[in-house]
């Protein structure tokens, strides 16, 4: 036999199944030390499967108590809004080699263009409603900002995303998300 490999799992949550969460930890060979050994950010821990704390995506949120909220909801303030901390819950955010290597993964929020109710007065003094762009820092999901790795000898790198920029719009700058 050449190489085995085996999966070590382990649990996010504790009591009742129905808020447990299954967690990769470790793989091994036959060798003492494993192979790979996985850190997750555990800040905040998933709530059980069967909690309407989810954002308008379903991911956890922490705030929604209802699964049908009593009216529309505003996207910025509504008790489905997404929460940036909260939406990383139990995220895998390392990984370390055997030999010394590491890899950190660290997280941002999406964000971009939505359409949102912008209401005024007209000319009549008659309140009004229309539909505009408005960007908003905090969308639901997640994406890498930054990845950090080393090789265990000494030798590092680092990676950063970048999804926005300021671009020229009618003669206005406006940040666009990819």
């Amino acid at each position: 036999q050449v190489s085995k490999l085996s999966f070590q799992y382990g649990y996010f949550g504790s009591g009742l199944e129905i808020c447990k969460r299954l967690r990769l930890e470790e793989i091994r060979d036959l060798g003492s030390n494993p192979l790979y050994t996985f850190t997750y950010n555990q800040i905040n821990n998933l709530p059980c499967r069967n909690s309407p704390s989810i954002d308008y995506l379903g991911l956890f949120n922490g705030i929604a108590s209802l699964w049908i909220p009593p009216s529309i909801e505003n996207i910025e303030t509504g008790p489905r809004r997404a929460d940036a901390v909260k939406m990383q819950a139990n995220l895998l955010n390392r990984i370390d080699f055997r030999g010394g290597g590491y890899t950190i993964y660290e997280f941002e929020p999406h964000s971009g263009q939505v359409k949102v109710n912008q209401d005024y007065l007209d000319k009549n003094g008659y309140l009004q409603s229309i539909l505009v762009d408005q960007f908003l820092p905090i969308l639901s999901g997640n994406r890498i900002f930054k990845i950090r790795s080393s090789d265990g000898e000494g030798n590092t790198n680092q990676i950063e995303y970048k999804y926005e920029k300021t671009i020229s719009q009618n003669g206005q700058l406006v940040v666009v998300t990819s």
